[in-house]
């Protein structure tokens, strides 16, 4: 899927729930689902803690 294509709403579409899901597991002190969605592995659980 090209990004270039999409119209904005299609984009938030999109980013909405992985967004909301960040911020609800933050918000929850959940690590585990806070990283569910992440590629990198360089956010340690003691950085989330912090």
């Amino acid at each position: 899927m090209e990004s270039i294509n999409l119209s904005d709403k299609e984009i938030i579409d999109i980013v909405r729930p992985l967004a909301e899901h960040t911020e609800n597991a933050w918000n929850e002190k959940n690590y585990r689902e806070f990283c569910r969605y992440f590629i990198d592995d360089d956010f340690s659980e003691e950085e989330f803690n912090r």
